[in-house]
């Protein structure tokens, strides 16, 4: 993971990953200085959620271009497989 923010004012951190299967994930957290952090209770979700599709119909033998949109898919067509 990359770490692309960090503000301690809200305890928040955003990250950037190359993906996982969906789900709900332990986090733990090595830091550079002080070692492991204790994240006990912290869960890291990872989900995506499809709004819509288009063409909602193709050819039987195959080759059409399909277009999902929905939340959480990455900036890059190839992060996201179907």
């Amino acid at each position: 993971m990359n770490v692309l923010a960090a503000d301690d004012s809200t305890k928040t951190l955003t990250v950037m990953f190359g993906g996982a299967w969906s789900g709900i994930y332990r986090i733990s957290i090595r830091h550079r200085e002080f070692g492991l952090l204790n994240t006990k209770g912290l869960n890291f979700t990872v989900g995506s959620n499809v709004t819509d599709y288009y063409p909602k119909a193709g050819s039987i033998y195959g080759g059409t271009l399909l277009t999902i949109t929905g939340t959480n898919f990455g900036s890059e067509f190839t992060d996201n497989p179907v």
